[in-house]
């Protein structure tokens, strides 16, 4: 979210100097669905912005809309792809590691995109045994970018 880089930028730079595809979720995650146009717009140019701050020469190539929410005009607004998520880790539902855990690992099928969020402690707790028992599995991990590419 925009109104968290500033406060953030060396974790922000670390992220994409690490490979990581950073999307556009906004500047102040609000539900897209219900704003005009160009009140979506603006979210998306004002997120954008304050990623230029930081990453002068960064394209943002995707937004996901907070919630999950968005209509016609929200995608035609927004003006780049759309990114989604094929399975929930629930983290943003329960905070309890295990239930984290457990969504993640449970029924993931190639080319699954997981949704995390960072503002829950315990999903930074477990994910590192998310992404091990997933490898363990026969997973790799990949851009948002990547992926597409594989399913064309």
């Amino acid at each position: 979210m925009g109104e968290n880089v500033s406060e953030n930028k060396l974790l922000v730079k670390e992220i994409a100097a690490a490979g990581h595809e950073i999307g556009n979720h906004t500047y102040s995650h609000c539900d897209l669905s219900t704003l005009a146009g160009r009140q979506v717009t603006q979210e998306i140019d004002d997120m954008r912005r304050e990623l230029q701050k930081v990453l002068p020469y960064y394209e943002i190539k995707y937004f996901r809309p907070p919630y999950g929410r968005y209509t016609l005009q929200t995608e035609q607004a927004a003006g780049m792809d759309m990114a989604l998520w094929t399975a929930d880790s629930g983290d943003w539902e329960s905070p309890c590691a295990d239930d984290i855990y457990r969504n993640s690992t449970t029924d993931i099928k190639s080319g699954d995109v997981i949704i995390f969020h960072d503002d829950n402690r315990q999903t930074v707790r477990t994910l590192d045994d998310i992404l091990t028992i997933l490898e363990q599995k026969g997973f790799q991990f990949v851009t948002l970018s990547q992926l597409r590419e594989i399913k064309k």
